[in-house]
């Protein structure tokens, strides 16, 4: 990974909060303890697959009502 060995592990945070309407709202926080790791993960374009996977997760939860 982007971490360098010895470096401090990122710190991966999920919060579900219940909203009306039985919605559930998602958080997700990484927490990286150097700008370098930050910009490392960024650059993997880890983002863009994660989000094509909410949008996967989405569409599969709509069709569980």
């Amino acid at each position: 990974g982007p971490e360098a060995e010895g470096a401090e592990p990122t710190v991966n945070v999920a919060t579900f909060t219940a909203l009306d309407g039985g919605r559930t709202l998602l958080e997700l926080l990484t927490e990286c303890h150097t700008k370098e790791v930050r910009d490392a993960i960024l650059e993997t374009g880890m983002e863009v697959g994660a989000q094509e996977q909410f949008d996967v997760l989405d569409e599969l939860a709509q069709s569980l009502k």
